[in-house]
């Protein structure tokens, strides 16, 4: 099982390396290597989802400054 991840975003290209992350990342690839579950769909779904949190922090610090100059 590949321990790395090379995915694209808004057109750059990020490598991701499992092996260096966490000390129990081996024991954990190594437990979803031996299940149903894409270990690459579960990281691109992370890091979509950091990807939402941070748009949704950036229009929440927009509309922040915006209140202040209303009020």
């Amino acid at each position: 099982m590949a321990q790395k991840l090379i995915t694209t975003i808004m057109g750059r290209k990020y490598d991701v390396s499992l092996v260096q992350a966490l000390p129990s990342v081996q024991e954990e690839c190594e437990w979803l290597n031996n299940s149903n579950i894409d270990i690459k769909d579960l990281l691109k779904a992370y890091i979509q989802k950091c990807q939402e949190c941070a748009e949704l922090e950036s229009n929440l610090e927009i509309l922040s400054g915006h209140l202040d100059e209303w009020l």
